[in-house]
């Protein structure tokens, strides 16, 4: 997924060492038309539009979230309730906004969620991790259909 996410990005790509594969060289049109006929879900676009852009702030999380628990509930994979959404900012800050050698430990979730290590010891760390068990389901099935769509 990430060398494909690449060829969006022209500036830091250099073409000429761009392998095809079994498929040929990859151009950005390629891409872009593979993502066009992946059909993807609400919650997939809304992940895709986080792993795409160039400026992951916390004002695009927020605004992702509201789409993603929403869709969450009509799926009924989650309930209407505020440690739901709390925990799903946690996942999100966590996948796109923290360092490569982040750890996820109890205090530093609290300190991003902004509550208490002992509330999120007891109530929203278990809502964070089944929320990043979806999320991560729902990044696989992403990486999927664009994946199926460029080897057509």
């Amino acid at each position: 997924m990430e060398k494909i996410l690449r060829l969006l990005n022209p500036k830091s790509t250099n073409f000429d060492s761009v392998g095809g594969g079994s498929y040929g060289a990859l151009t950005t049109q390629d891409v872009c038309a593979a993502i066009t006929y992946a059909k993807l879900s609400a919650i997939e676009t809304e992940l895709f539009n986080l792993y795409v852009s160039g400026s992951k702030t916390i004002e695009m999380i927020e605004k992702s979230i509201s789409v993603i628990h929403r869709e969450l509930l009509i799926n009924h994979e989650t309930s209407d309730d505020e440690f739901h959404k709390l925990g799903l900012f946690v996942v999100l800050v966590e996948m796109f906004c923290c360092a490569g050698d982040y750890k996820p430990s109890v205090r530093n979730r609290a300190m991003i969620a902004g509550v208490s290590k002992d509330k999120m010891h007891r109530v929203i760390n278990q809502y964070v991790e089944s929320i990043r068990v979806i999320i991560n389901v729902y990044s696989n099935i992403l990486s999927i259909k664009i994946n199926n769509q460029i080897s057509l």
